[in-house]
């Protein structure tokens, strides 16, 4: 970035937009679980320009898991392409989702960090 881009204030910095998965999203806790991650979403996407907003799902809490929380996490992908422009982007990812996610084919369309790969017992070492 040239310095008058970076003295310019019309030129944003990438913030990202943290949203930090429960202990626990099985069928019981999703809709709640998703509801509060949408509303975050959505809050973000009006404070920030959209080209400027990082939307990652931190899921280094999550320890109980079923099908509903990789539907929770899809769901918001779709939301983050649609409000801001860009994948979701999921960081922590326990082995429970990351097995689910590549069980239902799901692994390669979603944006992993943290050495995860699509492919079924891949790790990136960066």
């Amino acid at each position: 970035m040239s310095s008058a881009a970076a003295n310019d204030p019309t030129q944003a910095l990438p913030a990202e937009c943290i949203l930090s998965f429960s202990e626990r999203v099985t069928v019981a806790e999703a809709m709640q679980e998703l509801d509060r991650h949408m509303a975050t979403l959505r809050a973000g996407s009006v404070a920030a320009p959209k080209s400027v907003l990082l939307p990652v799902a931190d899921l280094q809490g999550l320890q109980e898991v079923d099908t509903s929380a990789l539907a929770v996490i899809i769901a918001l992908d779709r939301e983050s392409r649609r409000l801001c422009g860009q994948p979701l982007r999921i960081r922590h990812a326990p082995d429970n989702i990351v097995s689910l996610a590549r069980l239902s084919s799901l692994s390669s369309v979603l944006t992993w960090e943290n050495g995860v790969s699509a492919a079924a017992g891949s790790v990136d070492p960066s």
